[in-house]
């Protein structure tokens, strides 16, 4: 709990403030500055007025992929928690923590997500190699945030199917 405790007073040195968050203007923020369980980055995430990255189409996760690739010699490999997780439903149905809808979009890695085949609990994590993979949710990475005022940005939003 101190761990979280210490990411979450930290958060403000990300980059801005986050008195405000709906003045900001970034879609997604990632921290790459701990690793944390999938429980812990939603509780950040959550702490700051966001929600564990959304995805829904394929402009999203090319913008979000921008964002976290660009800064590359930082990032590298890391893998980063995003919100989706099979925990809602019995049946191992992906669903997006921040909408409660189920995953319409994706992008899996090979063989992905194992966890449908193991029939396990599981979390989504995008990995270095810029697909998604499932995890045990206790595993640790860093993670991206997404903007709650923006999440229903329309602008990102063009392309979804339902």
């Amino acid at each position: 709990m101190l761990r979280i405790f210490i990411v979450a007073c930290t958060l403000p040195l990300w980059g801005r403030a986050f008195d405000d968050p709906c003045n900001l203007e970034e879609y997604y923020s990632v921290a790459g500055f701990s690793k944390v369980t999938w429980f812990e980055a939603n509780f950040i995430c959550n702490s700051v007025g966001s929600v564990l990255a959304t995805v829904r189409n394929y402009d999203q996760h090319q913008y979000m992929l921008n964002k976290v690739f660009l800064h590359g010699k930082v990032f590298g490999k890391k893998n980063f928690w995003l919100g989706a997780t099979n925990l809602v439903e019995s049946t191992y149905f992906w669903t997006w923590l921040s909408t409660g809808l189920p995953m319409t979009y994706a992008e899996w890695g090979k063989d992905e997500p194992s966890s449908d085949k193991t029939k396990k609990d599981a979390c989504l994590v995008l990995k270095g190699d810029k697909f998604w993979h499932s995890a045990s949710c206790e595993e640790k990475h860093f993670f991206i945030c997404e903007n709650v005022c923006l999440l229903n940005d329309t602008s990102l939003d063009q392309s979804v199917f339902i």
